[in-house]
């Protein structure tokens, strides 16, 4: 039987004396029974490292190992590779260092030495650790050296480190994406990747597993955005695991989002997906898209298309949802820069999609729409609806009389 404590040191955090929690850590590197190391968002002493460093080169048992935004000084990766080249028993498979400012050369040398282990790596995290390319550069050479590591990373997590994929460097990370892998989870958010041209390498090799992309905060390179559509439309349509997917904060061409669209409808192997387009300045463009295609992607249960300049073109939108038959979540925030009749319109629209007896949607985001006293049509329309479960109208300035509305509202309606 093997039995699996996982030890959070949150639970130490008001200790007074270092002493006992570096205690605490240095047994772990002789008992058997601790599989997993966590350590989050608080700073841990140089004695803790030194008994982490210490207990990852003796123990046989350590699995998992997060030590995430603790105030890590930028050689611990070339500490930990060098007790990792002395623990020929370690079975790390899962390493998380992110929110720490961390040397290039040392998670160089690190990644070569987990690379070398007997469990191969399933879960890497270096979000937002000063990564370069070129520590881009040896991880990609790491993983392209053999297929075991094809065969075993489930979670890739790179984000938050801008400009490492902005360059050629990017092509050794794409030529691993690009090998049939086993990938589940796949974060490039804030990388200054080249998003278009990734999809190619995504068809290859990531179309079995892959169920988390998130290339939010990158861009499209809209000089060559048509040559790369096929692969990208492509992808969407025969990935066979999606369950979320965040394009977010970056302007997508209205040729992209049509063959995203195009792409998930003809889809039939995914359902309940997730999809976050929010801050892509879709405009009008991307509205009549919205409208026209929306509809008929039926694996999508929550849409983000929040702050993306749709203002008045929402009057054109909202049938869309309505037409849309598996649509549960939907945040429509920062949308609404109107005023007046066509406010009122709009809203109107509104009000019709969440009384309507088809209605499907389980939770509405209004939030940051400035919508103020114009907003109570939709808050009295809250009491009849049988089907939302939450809905978000912070930053609306609803004043009291819309306070009082809301009040009278959820006294009405049994779901909310």
């Amino acid at each position: 039987m093997t039995i699996c404590l996982e030890e959070s040191l949150q639970s130490y955090e008001g200790l007074h004396e270092k002493r006992t929690l570096a205690v605490i850590v240095a047994a772990m590197a002789y008992n058997s029974w601790f599989t997993k190391l966590y350590c989050k968002d608080f700073r841990i002493s140089s004695e803790v490292v030194e008994q982490i460093v210490h207990t990852v080169s003796k123990s046989s048992s350590l699995e998992e190992l997060t030590l995430e935004n603790v105030g890590l000084k930028a050689d611990f990766p070339q500490k930990m590779a060098t007790a990792l080249s002395e623990n020929p028993a370690s079975v790390i498979h899962s390493i998380n260092l992110a929110h720490n400012t961390l040397d290039n050369q040392g998670v160089s040398n690190l990644i070569q030495q987990v690379c070398r282990l007997s469990k191969g790596l399933r879960l890497l995290n270096l979000s937002k650790t000063s990564l370069s390319s070129k520590g881009v550069t040896s991880l990609s050479q790491a993983l392209c050296s053999s297929d075991d590591y094809s065969n075993s990373l489930l979670h890739l997590d790179l984000s938050k480190n801008p400009g490492i994929l902005s360059g050629e460097d990017a092509t050794n990370l794409y030529l691993f994406l690009a090998q049939p892998n086993c990938l589940v989870h796949l974060d490039l958010s804030g990388t200054d990747c080249t998003v278009d041209s990734l999809f190619g390498a995504l068809l290859r090799g990531c179309c079995a597993d892959l169920s988390y992309l998130n290339l939010s905060k990158n861009s499209f390179y809209h000089r060559k955005v048509r040559e790369t559509l096929p692969s990208f439309r492509q992808f969407f349509s025969s990935a066979f695991s999606l369950t979320h997917i965040s394009l977010a904060s970056m302007k997508m061409p209205p040729d992209v989002l049509r063959a995203l669209f195009l792409g998930l409808s003809s889809n039939p192997h995914i359902t309940d997906l997730h999809l976050d387009i929010s801050g892509c300045e879709l405009r009008s463009a991307g509205a009549g898209i919205i409208q026209d295609l929306f509809p008929r992607v039926s694996c999508i249960s929550t849409l983000d298309i929040s702050d993306n300049g749709l203002d008045a073109d929402l009057f054109c939108v909202i049938p869309a949802f309505s037409r849309h038959p598996s649509l549960k979540h939907l945040l429509l925030g920062k949308n609404f820069n109107i005023k007046g009749r066509v406010l009122d319109e709009v809203l109107q629209k509104l009000v019709h999609l969440v009384q309507e007896e088809e209605c499907t949607l389980q939770s509405l985001s209004l939030a940051d729409s400035r919508l103020r006293s114009r907003g109570t049509v939709l808050v009295n329309a809250l009491g009849s609806n049988a089907c939302l479960k939450k809905v978000d109208l912070s930053g609306n300035g609803l004043d009291d009389t819309g306070a009082k509305m809301l009040s009278k509202a959820l006294q009405i309606n049994t779901t909310l």
